[in-house]
């Protein structure tokens, strides 16, 4: 659900903002609607309050989403409490590196290009499997300052499913290398599936 707003010179309707918050709602929809978001159950709206002023500034929207998915990096930093042989460990994080691209990839192919693509706007959750190695992953945050939907206003003008993987590929990595480092080696596979996507990519004139 949206935060009240904090800042002092707030006074007026932000308008701006509650359109992005209708177009999130939108994205967010669309996404849970193929799987590439966590199931929404319900979504509604709310004013956003100025404290200062104590008046409406803006109208956003809660979400009642299906319980159980956490943050990818924290489902990360715990694979090893949970997986305690080293053999098996690497095994789970093997088979959530092919989660993660497959995912990766079916938000690309539906279009999407989310530029705060991350770990924490991952989630992943673990399900019943015979193996134990049942995991599910899922993005969020589809808002607009950053999501986008590229080729859905442009009949005549797509941008290829390889330049969308790759940017939202690149963006996922590079974060991971700045701030996760300990597991930039679990998506070594996926780097080397960027690159040989940059590789087979041909610039277009007026492409992306």
């Amino acid at each position: 659900a949206p935060k009240a707003s904090t800042d002092d010179d707030e006074d007026e309707y932000d308008y701006d903002n509650t359109r992005g918050f209708r177009d999130e709602l939108l994205m967010t929809l669309r996404a849970a609607q193929q799987n590439l978001a966590p199931p929404v159950y319900a979504a509604f709206p709310m004013k956003v309050i100025s404290q200062q002023e104590a008046t409406t500034v803006g109208r956003s929207y809660g979400y009642i989403f299906e319980d159980g998915w956490i943050p990818l990096r924290l489902l990360l930093d715990d694979l090893p409490n949970v997986h305690t042989d080293p053999s098996t460990l690497r095994m789970a994080q093997e088979f959530i590196e092919i989660k993660v691209g497959n995912h990766i990839s079916d938000v690309s192919k539906a279009g999407f290009l989310m530029g705060d693509n991350k770990m924490w706007n991952m989630v992943a959750r673990r399900v019943p499997s015979k193996d134990g190695m049942g995991y599910e992953v899922r993005v969020i945050d589809f808002g607009a300052d950053y999501a986008s939907e590229p080729n859905r206003n442009s009949p005549t003008r797509q941008t290829p499913f390889t330049c969308i993987f790759f940017i939202n590929t690149l963006l996922f990595l590079n974060e991971l290398a700045a701030w996760h480092k300990k597991h930039v080696a679990t998506f070594s596979l996926l780097a080397s599936q960027m690159e040989s996507r940059w590789n087979d990519m041909q610039h277009t004139e007026g492409s992306l």
